[in-house]
């Protein structure tokens, strides 16, 4: 059997995993963001923030690069700015308390689909 590790690989979004000298890159990209302290502090409210980030950008759905960002608890997650399902922005996406059948896990749920994400 074939070992397609490849396929299974996370895309880095600092772009090709090599460079010309066919050193590691890094998964780390710059932002337009100035610091943490510049996030959302909110709690359980998505908020976006837009990066500049050139992988993240399409000019039809995301031209800012913008990521969502939400606090919980005490930490704070970053992740798409679309729900995976429609595509619709997460911006009124609801904070689901954990509960037994989340095995304690906090969930975010899309307010157009209905769609449900761990945050962690």
């Amino acid at each position: 059997r074939e070992n397609n590790s490849k396929l299974n690989k996370p895309k880095s979004i600092g772009g090709p995993d090599t460079d010309a000298d066919s050193k590691p890159k890094s998964n780390w990209v710059q932002t337009s963001i100035p610091s943490i302290k510049s996030l959302p502090s909110e709690k359980n409210v998505v908020k976006l923030v837009d990066t500049q980030v050139p992988s993240l950008i399409n000019k039809q759905t995301n031209p800012t690069g913008a990521v969502s960002i939400v606090n919980y608890g005490d930490k704070t997650y970053c992740f798409s700015s679309g729900c995976a399902s429609c595509q619709i922005p997460l911006t009124k996406g609801k904070v689901l308390e954990p509960n037994d059948e989340t095995n304690g896990e906090a969930r975010l749920q899309c307010d157009f689909c209905g769609a449900t994400y761990n945050l962690r």
